[in-house]
């Protein structure tokens, strides 16, 4: 049993020391990485490609400060968006239009009979509660995991961005990002099966939350694909860089 003690002591010991000498090795690297990025920024260059790319191997990585520092300046550099909402006033507007969504869903579901106007008005308010879940899951996402959010911006007309603080992105363990991620994604899921099932002894209109409860995952997997972007695409990331740190680990 003592042999025993010792023998797993003694393995998590040079685990530890190969990790430490791994990530000094690639942390040199990184900074190298960092620094021609940083010159060619000065020259005007575009360098986003290669940030993003560097971005990954930093999130594999145990760094330390002056890497995630660094990374983050040139990150602000290259993301000069302005900030039109701090985290709490954004959260407190987009949890007030989830609630209205929800309850004017809920509202229109029973006072109406079923006709073309009200299968709009439940279409107009299922799309409307989408995009309200999706920035509500965010924020709680970012209380849940400890990843800040600085703060929204305009990411178009009708759309609001969220700007991460990347410094606590970075620092981030993987599976804290992957609940960043994967919060909106449940939240979405979750408010469109329950208003399906609430629907269903209702009205016939079920299956307007139904269609965008079935579509939503499928559209979001092919946005992944061909764009490279959005919820999913990021979640998918994040879990793919957990699973490569957890068999690291196992694999020694």
């Amino acid at each position: 049993m003592f042999d025993e003690v010792l023998t797993s002591a003694y393995q998590s010991f040079k685990f530890q020391k190969f990790i430490s000498t791994f990530n000094t090795a690639n942390s040199v690297e990184v900074l190298k990485k960092i620094e021609e990025i940083e010159k060619k920024l000065e020259r005007g260059e575009d360098v986003r490609k290669e940030f993003w790319k560097i971005a990954g191997e930093i999130k594999r990585l145990q760094t330390d400060e002056e890497i995630i520092e660094r990374a983050s300046r040139i990150r602000d550099q290259l993301f000069q968006r302005r900030i039109i909402l701090s985290f709490k006033s954004g959260f407190a507007l987009f949890l007030t239009l989830f609630i209205a969504f929800n309850l004017l869903f809920f509202h229109v579901s029973t006072s109406f009979e079923d006709s073309v106007a009200k299968a709009l008005m439940i279409f107009g308010i299922e799309v409307g509660t989408i995009y309200a879940s999706f920035l509500v899951g965010r924020c709680v996402g970012s209380i849940v995991s400890g990843i800040n959010v600085d703060g929204f911006y305009r990411y178009s007309v009708l759309e609001f961005g969220v700007r991460m603080n990347y410094r606590d992105y970075l620092r981030a363990e993987p599976i804290k990002r992957v609940i960043l991620f994967s919060s909106a994604l449940i939240l979405e899921h979750f408010i469109l099966a329950l208003h399906t099932v609430y629907l269903i002894p209702v009205s016939d209109f079920w299956v307007i939350p139904a269609f965008f409860l079935v579509i939503n995952l499928p559209v979001s997997y092919i946005i992944h694909r061909k764009a490279k972007t959005g919820e999913l695409h990021r979640l998918l990331r994040e879990m793919k860089i957990m699973r490569e740190s957890e068999q690291g680990k196992d694999g020694f």
